[in-house]
This record gives structure tokens, C-alpha cells and sequence, in this order.
């Protein structure tokens, strides 16, 4: 009897560890051989969705793939985010980063166009292109890093990473990051002002990054202006006289 209950008790933990660790040491390749899609989306052996009608459509499992897997983005951090932070930043570097915030403003003032004429899914495809993700994240780590040619104030106002703070304070550059995966999550919820309102914050916090840089390392105020034009602040449509239908901006 006791030895029939340790073996029932020692195949639940193996069971349990299973289940706990399931996953956790998979990556990229499993996601495109199938395992991904049979392991979380229950597909039949000829890739048929089974279960209940509103289970994840075929396309939509396909599109699932692509999503990495927390191992692949702790590798991604490992391999490039870390080193980077250690990188010895050139003149070059600081040119070519502040290249990379101004290409970041202009695709800022695309999306201020596409936002009011609900083009949600022309938004969706800049916001996860590399222009506002890995650019960004890179010129600005490079920026904040630069103790050779920006001052101590200048690297604290851009602060670092969003998910990188910790108990430091966070600066501009989180402030943009926040925003701009808080605009790709709420696609298609927000409305156009919304949807403003959110661009708004990434832009104001891209321009302190650029108002902190020495003249000596970015194009003069003209040349930027030219680039990603004047920037003019959001105002809410909240005007008293307009019987109280104030714009109400909601942040999820």
C-alpha cells in the first residue's frame, strides 16, 4: 500500500513539473514546426481548429507563430540589449542615434495622418516596424550611454529603458516606450483623438531627448524642423462653449 502511494505520489510531482515547465525551454523553432500550435491552440493532426466555435481561426494561429517566446526575448536582451549598454559610443554613435529619434518623429507625424482617417492597420504595421521599436530603443540606449558627449543631466532626462528602470528614475525614453505599446494595444479601441492624445506623449518626450543634445551633435533647428515639422501641442476639443460634449481621453 505505501509503496503503490509514493509511486501515485511521485508520478503527480513529475506530472506537475511538467505542466509547470511546459514551454519554458522552447523557441523559435518550435514555434514554426508545429509544436506552438498543437501545444496552445489544440489543432487536430491535419490542422483543422478543434473545440468551440470561437476558438482562434487557422490564419489567426499562423499569426500567433510569430509572436516570440519569452526565451527568445531574454536571448535578444542577453545577446544585444545588455552589450550595448556597455558599448563604448562614439561621436558616430551619437550622430547616427540621433539620426534614429528624428526618423522616430517623422513616422510620429505618419501616424498623426493615419489616426485621423482610422487606418488602424497602416498604424499597426509602423508601430511594430523597426523605425519605432528596436531603432529607438537602440539610439536612445546609445544617447544615455554617451558620457563622453552628453552631460550627466542631459543622460538622466533620457533615461533608460522602460523595462530597465527599476528603481531608477525613468526618463523620456520610458516615457515614449510606455506610450507607444500602450497605442499599439489599444488599435482599433481608441478613438482618432485618442489616438492623438497617446502620439502627443511620444513626441513631446522624443523632443526632450533632442532639446538635450549639444548642438554640436544633432542638424540645426531648421534641418529639424524640415524633417519632422514644427511641433504643435495636443488640445483637447474642450472648449466651454460647446454645450459640454468635452473630449474625454481615456488611458488604459
Amino acid at each position: 500500500m505505501n509503496s503503490s502511494s509514493n509511486r501515485a505520489s511521485t508520478w503527480t510531482i513529475i506530472q506537475l513539473m511538467n505542466t509547470s515547465t511546459r514551454g519554458m525551454g522552447r523557441g523559435a523553432v518550435d514555434r514554426m514546426d508545429g509544436w506552438y500550435q498543437s501545444t496552445y491552440l489544440t489543432t487536430s493532426p491535419d490542422n483543422t481548429m478543434i473545440g468551440a466555435s470561437n476558438t482562434p481561426t487557422q490564419q489567426d494561429s499562423f499569426s500567433m507563430r510569430d509572436i516570440p517566446s519569452y526565451n527568445e526575448i531574454m536571448l535578444q536582451h542577453r545577446e544585444t540589449r545588455i552589450p550595448l549598454w556597455k558599448k563604448n559610443v562614439m561621436q558616430e554613435d551619437v550622430s547616427d542615434a540621433v539620426n534614429g529619434v528624428l526618423e522616430a518623429l517623422v513616422s510620429l507625424q505618419e501616424l498623426k495622418i493615419l489616426a485621423q482617417d482610422y487606418e488602424w492597420d497602416d498604424m499597426q504595421s509602423i508601430l511594430r516596424g523597426p523605425v519605432l521599436t528596436w531603432k529607438l530603443q537602440e539610439s536612445c540606449s546609445i544617447l544615455q550611454q554617451a558620457r563622453g558627449f552628453l552631460s550627466i543631466d542631459a543622460r538622466q532626462e533620457i533615461g533608460f529603458d522602460w523595462g530597465s528602470c527599476a528603481w531608477r528614475k525613468c526618463g523620456a525614453q520610458a516615457d515614449a516606450q510606455e506610450s507607444l505599446a500602450e497605442l499599439y494595444n489599444a488599435i482599433g479601441l481608441f478613438e482618432p483623438f485618442e489616438c492623438l492624445f497617446t502620439i502627443d506623449i511620444v513626441e513631446r518626450s522624443l523632443r526632450d531627448i533632442l532639446a538635450v543634445i549639444p548642438p554640436d551633435y544633432k542638424p540645426s533647428e531648421e534641418v529639424i524642423v524640415q524633417r519632422t515639422g514644427e511641433y504643435v501641442p495636443y488640445e483637447p476639443r474642450n472648449n466651454p462653449s460647446d454645450g459640454g460634449n468635452n473630449e474625454m481621453i481615456w488611458i488604459i
